[in-house]
């Protein structure tokens, strides 16, 4: 399944002055997320599952995603 699933890598930057949805845990994945501009963040980290990033990106636990997507 991963492997049809195209993905892109990128490095988390080490210094970021660009605004970011609120998030209670260390924000340098969200801002990689910011830079990036996925169509879905798949976490299961319940952080990542708030109004203000759902506001930003599509996000999915990964049950949903293979719920929603059948894979």
């Amino acid at each position: 399944m991963l492997n049809s699933i195209q993905m892109r890598y990128r490095y988390t930057p080490k210094h970021f002055d660009f605004p970011i949805p609120p998030i209670r845990d260390k924000a340098d994945i969200l801002a990689s997320a910011v830079l990036v501009q996925p169509d879905i963040i798949l976490s299961g980290d319940e952080d990542f599952h708030t109004r203000e990033i759902r506001e930003h990106f599509a996000v999915y636990t990964p049950a949903d995603f293979l719920r929603d997507f059948r894979f």
